[in-house]
């Protein structure tokens, strides 16, 4: 259930689980925090968790940002089209983000503004955290679905600037000595519909040095 505060003229989004969620709702803040702590990029952020006052088996979220649902849309060709490069974009940075960040997640839920192309993943109710470095079988198959997810976001006719900025995105990781597991690199060089020549040669060399 989720309710609008706007205390201090900050508006928020209170999420309130019920007896049942309050386990997966407690998880999501924590998965968020996370994230946010890694700098992951155009997720929401929790800023606090309490018992909730009429029921303490139940706990309430606070969620920033706060996005009208009026100038939203949940697809990228439903954005201005000058504009939905610039949401490919940041679908791929989230992407490489939380690979990074060794978090995923199924149903994958997304408000895109249809006039800036902003886009902000929402609702990590379904969230993991995957083990580091070996991540187990259950993580890898939740790590490719997430993937999937996606890449069924983008348009193929822009599926040009996805593997671009996959390409920009992987580069600046390793320019800054950071890496994913063998098993991330092999998983992404699966996803043969966002790799080109460039990220492939890429992958395949830190392959490559993991096997020696």
């Amino acid at each position: 259930m989720m309710m609008k505060s706007d205390s201090n003229n900050d508006d928020i989004a209170i999420k309130v689980s019920w007896v049942r969620s309050a386990s997966s709702v407690k998880r999501e803040c924590q998965v968020l925090q996370e994230l946010e702590r890694k700098h992951t990029r155009n997720v929401e952020r929790c800023i606090g968790m309490e018992p909730y006052p009429s029921d303490t088996r139940r706990v309430m979220i606070a969620l920033q940002p706060m996005v009208e649902k009026e100038n939203v849309v949940s697809r990228v060709d439903k954005i201005n089209p000058n504009m939905q490069p610039f949401a490919v974009q940041a679908l791929v940075r989230t992407l490489i983000d939380m690979l990074h960040a060794n978090i995923v997640t199924t149903d994958v839920q997304t408000l895109m503004n249809k006039e800036t192309g902003q886009v902000l993943f929402i609702d990590f109710t379904e969230a993991q955290q995957m083990t580091f470095p070996n991540p187990s079988f259950i993580d890898l198959a939740l790590a490719a679905s997430f993937c999937s997810e996606i890449i069924a976001l983008i348009p193929s006719s822009l599926m040009d600037v996805a593997s671009k900025t996959l390409v920009d995105e992987l580069n600046a990781l390793h320019s800054r000595g950071e890496y994913f597991s063998l098993p991330v690199y092999e998983l992404l060089r699966e996803q043969e519909v966002l790799l080109n020549p460039t990220s492939i040669e890429m992958i395949d060399n830190v392959i490559a040095r993991y096997a020696k």
